[in-house]
Parts: structure tokens; sequence; C-alpha cells
């Protein structure tokens, strides 16, 4: 005779367990053969991917209204952003970041610019700028605006081609980055003129 023993309440939180697991592996993009740093195409603001193909994290980078809100799309190179003059006494131009398969919260981003010369890159003072924040959802995009990208010489990148990188890691070390030509413009006075 064989004795039958049921193990009760452990075996069945021990079976939930498992089950839960599964289910958390599948719906993160977490199982076998997973990209734990990327979010499907069809990822909902809470960032689960269900059972939709991981995407590579990317990221664009662009500029914004005279306020810092919004997005102006830089590609093409064709791009003439204003330096604006801040409330402190400083200049910047804004720059602002559209980013997919990436985790919204805690987003380190950089901005670094650099004046392309026949002698080579020359960067920007006062050099790169980087700040953490969370990126919004916006039109199925994960969106940063208003970022002050700092000019401490605008006359001396005033009318030349600039060269934007941007670079975004999120919370998980997912990186992505981009790049955007522009030609700035300065309204402001530099020496020389007129």
């Amino acid at each position: 005779m064989v004795e039958r023993r049921s193990c009760g309440r452990w075996c069945a939180i021990a079976l939930a367990v498992g089950a839960l697991s599964a289910c958390a592996e599948r719906d993160l993009g977490l199982g076998p053969g997973a990209d734990s740093g990327t979010v499907s195409e069809t990822a909902g603001q809470d960032g689960l991917t269900g059972d939709a193909t991981p995407q590579k994290p990317l990221v664009r980078v662009g500029g914004a209204d005279p306020e810092g809100k919004g997005w102006l799309d830089w590609s093409g190179g064709k791009h003439t952003p204003e330096m604006l003059k801040g409330p402190q006494g400083g200049q910047h131009i804004w720059v602002s970041a559209r980013t997919a398969g990436l985790h919204p919260k805690k987003a380190r981003i950089t901005v670094t610019m650099y004046v392309e010369t026949p002698t080579g890159d020359q960067l920007v003072k006062p050099g790169t700028v980087e700040m953490t924040g969370t990126l919004k959802w916006e039109n199925d995009w994960l969106v940063y605006a208003g970022l002050p990208a700092f000019v401490k010489e605008p006359c001396v990148i005033r009318d030349q081609k600039v060269r934007v990188e941007l670079a975004v890691d999120d919370l998980y070390g997912v990186h992505a980055d981009d790049k955007a030509w522009i030609t700035p413009v300065w309204k402001g006075y530099c020496e020389g003129d007129p």
C-alpha cells in the first residue's frame, strides 16, 4: 500500500511563486533569450512588454520652443536655434530628447556641443551638461524637453556648424545616443558688430 501525503499550503505557495516568476519573466521580457535591457514597441507606460518582441533603445536629439517646451526636430542639419539669455545672466540653447525602449525614471541625460572647424572639433564651453530627470510620455515617446545646453561664448559659435551630442542612460544602465547638426544664431552684441 502506498501512503499518500498532501504537502498542503506550502506546496500551494511554492507552485504559486513558481507560476508568478514565470509570468513576471514573460511579462517583463526576462525569459530565456530575452534582452532584459529593452522595452517592446508595444510597451505601455508601465514598461511591461507582454508577448511582444523587444526593440532596440533609441534617442533623438532636438530643440524646444523659446520657453524650453515642446519638441523641435533637428534631423536634416538645417536648423538655426537661437542662443537665449537666461535669467541668471548666462546663455543657452534648449535641447530636448525623445526616447523609446528606456525606463522613464531617473534617466541620466548628457549634452555636449562641438564646433566643427577645418583644424578639428572644438568643445563649446563650458562643456558637457549633465542632469538626472524623469522622462514624460508624449505621443508614444518618452520625452525630456528643455535641457539648457550652456554656451559661455556665444560669439564664438554663432553662425558656425555645431554638432550636438545627446546621450541618455536609464535607471538600469541601458544607453542610447544621437547627434544633430545645427547653426546657432545670436541676437546679442559681439565685438566687431556694427
